[in-house]
This record gives structure tokens, C-alpha cells and sequence, in this order.
């Protein structure tokens, strides 16, 4: 028997299959074992194999069919790594340590980093974990807690012995964080009022400096009011970014006026979930969409559904992508998506930190700014923006994490700015999209780097004197003919005075 797969099958608006049969009427042939979800984008997902989908397609042309992909969380990295039996393998022990207190830290993952492979291993609640390695060798550990400490790397332990690990605690600065130098002075501008900004993304969790206006759960089979779970944490950290309320000692967002929605798509989420949640943003009206996830290849059907979210004024923000490639990531190397690939400081975190392994050759010792190894790059590439060792919210705290996904939530936080500070470019179409392209892109810092690397630059708060020349928004028209009658009346009273004065000279 052939494999099965999901697949999604669709007809584009306006279009009557060529057999005269509607979508209804080809699902209603086919068994009901192999029928999945019924889309309200107008798609219906199906079990069959690639020959069934072929001839599928083939009686009918009009009808877009393909594969329901699964879609990939821009997690921060290193991957989940390999556990072994404890019957096989060398062991290494770790204990792991609060450095001020001495304290127990529980939950922390070790990755331990072999010449094949990389395993995994946790701590319990007494701080202590195991982990067997297939290898002859290892090259580092690294020590990535759940919350409250920074991440640390050591030397290759030796085997067969407990290896003492002391964590240094994190501390969240708000608005003093690291990154926010580089985003303009945020706190000088609206924050956000007003601006709807949906995370497709696992959920946002409960937080004391976060404020969740609503959302869905777009996962197919779940209840769809449950999107406060976030088993990932990745939402909740994006989302901290954006609209952290925690101005001292927490997350400080970039919008944290913004209105924060949850459309949660993870975990196991797949495209025909991910088109779900975005004809959710197009019918509840969002403005903004922060999309840090990404699909293995090009979908049309997606491409139809982002067009049609831009149609509707949404600002589309994407992460470049975690794997070093030399092109983008879907959809962030689709049309009409501002696309955000990441840098990093060197001075932002420890030095015996885990962030450290970020660094590449593409680095500045001046300025102490590099291009980290992760980030993807592309000549759709929109901005760069910080994504090393950024601390936000999570379930239990807050951690600092790396990733394209940090740096596209710090963008779509000054997209939500740019809307709030300029409300006569909300025009509900097409051209919203592209003024907020437009008035981020005209403050930008220029970091010297290939455009395939950083895009227009560092994003800016925009405000109002930050609008490029040319501006041609119905506000800026309207502004500028008013000066042009008031300059007429003006010139037009001076001429009646030189009139009157000539008049009485005759007199």
C-alpha cells in the first residue's frame, strides 16, 4: 500500500472546477477515513497517497493541491540532541548550582556535544544529571537552564565522575536592556495604543509583565480558546518583546501599549493550521502579524493567504531562519513579508556563556557587534535587528535566547510604533504595509553589511520627523495644500497692501 500524507485541497476564489463540480462535491466522493479538517479558508485536508493526489489534480486543473507540511519552530538552538540507555555508552554527571547561593537548579538540559553526535540529558529537583555519550570523545557541554540563570559552556569533563556546574542568575533590566540602544528611543514615542499584534506562534503563557487581549488556537482537533498554553515557551518570549510591561526590573516590550493576540500553532503545528491562523488576523482585524516559524519549502496556497493579508493591511513579520543558509526561510522569503535576519553584541553576555558559540567570523572587535553564525540571509532579507542574548519572559521567568525569532519580534513591536505614532497611514490595504516598510526603513541604522545580510539596517522608533522626503500619505497632501493656500492668501494680502499704498500716493 502506498504511504499516505496530508495533503490540502483547495479552489481559489472565483474559480468553478472544469468538471462543473464544486470542492464539496470531490470531498464527498472520497472516504470519509480519509477526510481531515474542513478549513474556513475554503480547504479541506486529505489522507492519500501522491498518486491519489496526482490524479486528483489531473481531473482537476483549476484545483490547487499540496502537501499539509509541518511547520518548524525558530527555536532558539541547540536541537534536542540524542539520549542513550543506561546500559550503553560512558556516563558523564553534572551537578548544577545556583553561584551565589548554592542552591540546587532543576530543569536545566545539558547538551553534551560529541564527535557524531549530541546528547541530552536534565536535572532534577537536586540539581543532579546524567548523560550517556556513544563517543570516544566530546568537545563541550552546554548548560541551558529553563529560566533565571544564563545559559554556560564548558570544557569536555572527564567521564565516570560528577562535574560541579555553577550557574550565574539573570537579571531582566526592562527598558535598559542591551538591545534597546539600537531601536531608537522607543519610550520618546506612543507606545502602541491602539495597534493589534497577533503572534502566530505556541501560545503565550500566563506573565506578570504581559497583558493578552485574546487569540485562537489554530491547531487542528484542539479547543480553540485555549492559546494561554505554552508548552514551547517561544511565544511567550516573543511576545515579551513586543508587549512586556516591565519598564525596571522585567521585560520592557518595544509597543508595550500594543494589544498582544495568541494564535498558537505549536507544537505539531502544519501549514494547513498556519492558514487557519491567519484568516483568524484577517477577520479579527490585526494589524500587525509576527510570524518567527517556517515551512521546508514554498506553498501557494500560503502565498495566496499572506496576499490576502496584506490586501487587508497587515503588516507581515518574518524570522530569516536559524540555519546559517544563504537564503531565507518560508515565509520570510515571501512576497510582501518584511523579512528580519539578527545580530549580536559580544558585550551583552558572560563570557563563559553559551551565547558565545554564536559568534562568527562576520564581527566588529570596535563595536563589539557580530553576525551570528544561525542567521539565515537573502536578498529579501527587509531589516536586522538584535537577536543574541535577549532576555524576555517565559513560563516560570525569564531567559535569554537566540534566534531570527527575537530579532522578528523587535521588529514587528516597531511596526505596531510606527502605526500608533502615524495613524493616517492605516489605510486598511495594501499600502499600510508598505508605509510601515517605508518609515522603518528611512531611520535605519546602516550596519555596513552586505543588504543581503542586514536589509535597509537597524529598524528605528518612528516619529513623526522620521518620514522620508517625498511622503505622499492623504494627510501629508491635504497639509501640504493648506500651506500652499495659506502662502497664496499671504502673498495675495501683500499685494492689496502695495495696491492701496500706491492708490494713496496718487490721491
Amino acid at each position: 500500500m502506498s504511504l499516505r500524507k496530508r495533503y490540502i485541497i483547495a479552489v481559489p476564489q472565483h474559480v468553478r472546477l472544469g468538471s462543473g463540480l464544486s470542492l464539496q462535491d470531490v470531498v464527498a466522493g472520497l472516504p470519509p477515513q480519509q477526510l481531515g479538517r474542513a478549513g474556513t479558508t475554503g480547504t479541506q485536508v486529505v489522507e492519500m497517497s501522491a498518486v491519489e493526489a496526482d490524479q486528483l489534480a489531473r481531473a482537476n486543473s483549476d484545483m490547487l493541491i499540496e502537501e499539509d507540511q509541518p511547520l518548524t519552530l525558530l527555536a532558539p538552538m541547540p536541537a534536542l540532541g540524542f539520549e542513550v540507555g543506561p546500559d550503553r555508552g560512558q556516563e558523564y554527571r553534572f551537578a548544577v548550582r545556583d553561584a551565589q547561593t548554592g542552591a540546587p537548579v532543576a530543569d536545566a538540559t545539558l547538551f553534551v556535544k560529541g564527535t557524531r553526535a549530541t546528547y541530552r540529558g536534565r536535572t532534577g529537583k537536586d540539581g543532579s544529571a546524567s548523560v550517556r555519550v556513544l563517543d570516544a570523545a566530546i568537545e563541550h557541554v552546554i548548560v541551558s537552564p529553563a529560566a533565571n540563570y544564563w545559559a554556560r559552556v564548558i570544557a569536555a569533563p572527564a567521564p565516570e565522575q560528577t562535574t560541579e556546574v555553577a550557574l550565574t542568575p539573570l537579571i531582566a533590566r526592562g527598558g535598559a536592556a542591551w538591545e534597546r540602544q539600537w531601536l531608537g528611543k522607543t519610550g520618546e514615542v506612543a507606545g502602541g495604543a491602539g495597534v493589534k499584534v497577533a503572534l502566530l506562534d505556541s501560545g503565550i503563557a500566563e506573565h506578570p509583565d504581559l497583558a493578552v487581549a485574546g487569540g485562537l488556537n489554530a491547531l487542528d482537533g484542539a479547543r480553540s480558546n485555549d492559546y494561554r498554553s505554552d508548552e514551547d515557551g517561544h511565544g511567550t518570549h516573543c511576545a515579551g518583546l513586543i508587549g512586556g510591561r516591565n519598564a525596571v526590573n522585567g521585560v520592557c516590550g518595544v509597543a508595550p501599549e500594543a494589544e498582544l493576540y495568541a494564535v498558537k500553532a505549536f507544537p505539531g503545528g502544519r501549514l494547513s493550521d498556519l492558514l487557519e491562523g491567519l484568516q483568524w488576523c484577517i477577520d479579527n482585524g490585526m494589524d500587525v502579524v509576527n510570524l518567527s516559524l517556517a515551512i521546508e519549502r514554498p506553498s501557494p496556497l500560503l502565498a495566496l493567504k499572506l496576499a490576502e493579508a496584506a490586501q487587508a493591511g497587515i503588516t507581515l513579520v518574518a524570522a530569516a531562519g536559524n540555519g546559517g543558509d544563504n537564503q531565507l526561510s518560508y515565509p520570510a522569503a515571501s512576497e510582501g513579508v518584511l523579512a528580519v535576519t539578527a545580530f549580536g553584541s559580544m558585550h551583552a553576555f558572560p563570557a563563559d556563556s553559551a551565547h558565545a558559540l554564536r559568534i562568527a567570523e562576520l564581527r566588529n572587535d570596535a563595536s563589539s557587534l557580530f553576525v551570528p553564525n544561525f542567521s539565515n540571509r537573502g536578498p529579501q532579507a527587509a531589516f536586522i535587528a538584535p537577536g543574541v542574548a535577549i532576555i524576555s519572559s517565559v513560563p516560570g521567568g525569564y531567559a535569554a535566547w537566540d534566534g531570527t525569532s527575537m530579532a522578528c519580534a523587535f521588529v514587528s513591536g516597531l511596526a505596531a510604533l510606527a502605526l500608533a505614532v502615524h495613524p493616517e497611514i492605516r489605510t486598511g490595504d495594501a499600502r499600510q504595509g508598505a508605509h510601515v516598510r517605508q518609515l522603518l526603513a528611512a531611520a535605519a541604522i546602516d550596519l555596513s553589511l552586505p543588504s543581503a545580510i542586514q536589509g535597509a539596517g537597524v529598524p528605528q522608533a518612528a516619529r513623526p520627523a522620521a518620514r522620508p522626503a517625498g511622503w505622499t500619505d492623504a494627510s501629508g497632501l491635504a497639509q501640504q495644500q493648506q500651506q500652499r493656500v495659506a502662502a497664496l492668501i499671504s502673498d495675495l494680502e501683500g499685494k492689496q497692501q502695495e495696491i492701496r499704498a500706491m492708490i494713496a500716493q496718487l490721491g
